[in-house]
């Protein structure tokens, strides 16, 4: 209740979007679900950070995106696994998604054509225990892979660190970051 009085006298909740305390005895399973769904799909909207768009690619028109390719790059195989539903975010949207883990830039050249978009999703989560704090070996190879093909039609979009960009990508033409690698953000930076 005080951080809620204090969000309230610094202006940082709005009345209608204030959140109501849901005591947990009286609220059922569902009911405290769709709660977290909202507000966890809130936060990541409002997260939803654009770093740069040089090309001015977006907002993109829907009817212009037929087919994505995602490249996950991630040391992580969690993370890539969780990475299928910014797939079905696409396909919801009648968007036919391709999620492939790294690239070569060999597969890129040969690839980039039959896409209409190619979104790079790198990973690093610092801090992750006994996780990496770079990318290496492949991870680092689809980094330097990235762009070399495709580049007026790509956007990377860091679902973990935001430093990735800046640290692997600073030449990328259109930049965004979600922060997180959840559902939430994935269908944030869809939408």
């Amino acid at each position: 209740e005080r951080v809620l009085r204090m969000k309230r006298r610094f202006g940082v909740l709005a009345s209608e979007e204030e959140a109501r305390p849901v005591p947990v005895e009286e609220a059922d399973s569902a009911a405290i679900e769709a709660f977290a769904s909202r507000t966890s799909q809130q936060v990541a909207e409002r997260s939803l950070t654009l770093v740069r768009d040089e090309i001015g690619l977006l907002p993109s028109k829907p009817e212009s995106v037929r087919k994505v390719l995602i490249v996950g790059i991630t040391p992580s195989n969690a993370d890539y696994e969780e990475l299928s539903t910014l797939g079905e975010a696409f396909e919801r949207r009648g968007i036919e998604a391709e999620t492939i883990r790294g690239v070569w830039y060999e597969d890129l050249i040969r690839r980039e054509p039959e896409f209409d978009l190619i979104v790079y999703a790198p990973i690093l989560r610092h801090h992750h225990p006994m996780g990496p704090l770079a990318f290496s070996a492949d991870e680092a190879s689809a980094c330097w892979s990235a762009l070399t093909a495709g580049r007026s039609k790509s956007i990377v979009v860091s679902f973990g660190s935001p430093y990735v960009i800046a640290d692997y990508f600073d030449m990328a033409p259109l930049a965004v970051n979600a922060y997180s690698n959840v559902p939430s953000s994935h269908e944030a930076f869809v939408r």
